[in-house]
């Protein structure tokens, strides 16, 4: 029997200092993406924030698949989400 096939997924790491936008707020709390598709830093100048992987070797195979699920459901809707976090930043 195969091993199934599992996909890497990553999030948006806030780093907050006083610099930090609305838009970063919002990227931090969307996520998880498949790797390579998350909106990647800067947002804006003197952005201190990331994209990190999330490491998922611990999680129920339930678990793991839920959540390969939910990137792959934002990460169709990626662009979209660029956008808003785009406007919630120049909202200031």
């Amino acid at each position: 029997m195969a091993t199934p096939a599992f996909i890497t997924v990553e999030h948006w790491e806030l780093r907050a200092s006083a610099t930090t936008c609305y838009g970063c707020r919002y990227l931090a709390g969307v996520g998880p993406f498949v790797s390579q598709t998350c909106p990647r830093p800067p947002l804006h100048p003197h952005c201190n924030c990331r994209v990190r992987v999330i490491p998922t070797g611990g999680l129920s195979s339930a678990a793991r698949l839920a959540m390969e699920a939910e990137a792959q459901r934002n990460t169709a809707r990626a662009g979209a989400i660029l956008a808003r976090a785009l406007r919630l930043r120049d909202r200031g």
